[in-house]
């Protein structure tokens, strides 16, 4: 991980960590309720990001937890109207179709959805704009009005195709990708099991790492520009798995599906 964040990797430990969902909307409705994903090992550098440690924020409408166990009691649904309680102002942005719901975005005191249309088709090309770290201006021309603010950002480059507009496939990637359409989300039966190979599993982890290096410098570019000082989280929402058990993509149970990046601290 710290060779694909090779900017973020700088700014500290990149945890690999365990989150609650094997796909956007269960992890999503987590990390809303106040639940980040967990790292295994306790230290005092990750204590709030533990399952024995102390919790970083809790709803107070949750089941009840000692005081001193919790760092930062919010009221409301969600942390982001506990935030906006405070009187934050809370921005969500993202692009991946969940992100169209309220189920989502309800909360938010604005909401920018610049994804495609993936109904019909999940794999199909992207544009770019269509990425909301493709927006970093506009992003931080709304933040700077405040004194207190909330960002939130699904940033989909990592999910496929693994495009982000910019980094564009060749030929043999997008029959590689078509080819491995029929496998994607956990799908098995006796005449898919068989249908890539080892490497061409590699192939399509290697696009993904691709898109992995394009977010970072995206991350990168909106730490830059975002009013300091600031404290930040950067997780996955979920892992995707390449051929582990004969298996493809997200959406169902493994250890690979579950395991994330998870990299947080504050910029001055």
């Amino acid at each position: 991980l710290h060779q694909v964040y090779k900017t973020l990797a700088s700014l500290g430990v990149i945890h690999c960590a365990e989150v609650y969902g094997t796909y956007t909307l269960p992890s999503h409705i987590s990390t809303f309720a106040g639940y980040f994903p967990k790292i295994k090992e306790y230290n005092k550098d990750n204590d709030y990001f533990c399952r024995n440690g102390h919790q970083f924020w809790r709803l107070k409408s949750a089941r009840a937890k000692r005081t001193d166990m919790v760092d930062v009691f919010l009221e409301g649904d969600t942390i982001i109207e506990g935030y906006k309680k405070r009187g934050f102002y809370t921005l969500g942005v993202g692009g991946v179709r969940w992100f169209r719901s309220g189920l989502l975005t309800k909360h938010f005191d604005e909401f920018m959805y610049f994804g495609g249309e993936d109904y019909g088709d999940v794999f199909a090309r992207r544009k770019f704009g269509e990425f909301a770290l493709d927006n970093i201006d506009d992003l931080v021309e709304r933040v700077q009005k405040y004194n207190k603010w909330f960002l939130f950002s699904n940033c989909h480059e990592t999910h496929v195709p693994y495009d982000d507009g910019a980094i564009q496939h060749s030929d043999k990637e997008w029959e590689l990708l078509k080819k491995a359409k029929p496998l994607w989300g956990g799908k098995i039966n006796n005449n898919d099991v068989h249908l890539l190979n080892i490497q061409e599993f590699e192939k399509l982890q290697i696009m993904q790492i691709k898109a992995l290096e394009s977010l970072d410098l995206k991350i990168s570019n909106l730490f830059k520009k975002l009013p300091k000082p600031f404290a930040y989280v950067i997780m996955g929402d979920h892992g995707e798995n390449f051929g582990e058990d004969g298996l493809y993509g997200h959406g169902f149970p493994h250890p690979s599906v579950i395991e994330v990046p998870l990299l947080y601290g504050k910029i001055e």
